[in-house]
């Protein structure tokens, strides 16, 4: 009688084990399926993407979405996504871009960074993208940037 009910136990311990790993794999799955789709970067302004067409150029939008905290004693949230045009048959070019997103990431959230919520609007959309434009361009070395567009710009206190 022993016999029949151990092997009905084993049989129960393993289904059970079963579904806790298959639950931990689902889970793991749809996180970071999420955290895929949270990071896909908007698209260009429409305006932007007309004239980036006409000249036969990309947009490079791997930056993504940035979020920084301003200098101020209470600080606000800065969030921007950045993209800019480029000649997309330029393949050195492409690989450079795509090797410098981490970079490009970094500079933009140092530059957030510096400025209080006061200083950032002082500045204006104008200045703020042509510093970036210098601090990308500084970085690379088998071609420029010309202009930033930026898809998000919001400052949240």
């Amino acid at each position: 009688m022993i016999r029949p009910l151990l092997a009905v136990y084993r049989a129960l311990i393993a289904v059970l084990l079963l579904l806790v790993v298959g639950f931990a794999l689902l889970t793991v799955f749809t996180i970071s399926r999420k955290e895929v789709q949270g990071k896909t970067p908007a698209p260009p302004a429409a305006g932007a993407v007309e004239v980036a067409e006409a000249k036969g150029q990309s947009f490079f939008t791997g930056i993504g979405r940035i979020r920084a905290a301003t200098d101020d004693p209470v600080p606000a949230t800065v969030i921007v996504s950045v993209a800019f045009p480029y000649d997309a048959s330029d393949s050195a070019f492409s690989e450079e871009l795509a090797a410098r997103t981490r970079a490009f990431r970094e500079l933009s959230a140092d530059l957030f960074s510096s400025y209080s919520k006061g200083e950032l609007d002082s500045l204006g959309e104008a200045r703020i993208k042509a510093e970036l434009i210098r601090r990308f361009n500084a970085i690379l070395r088998l071609g420029s940037i010309g202009e930033i567009y930026f898809n998000d710009y919001i400052v949240i206190e």
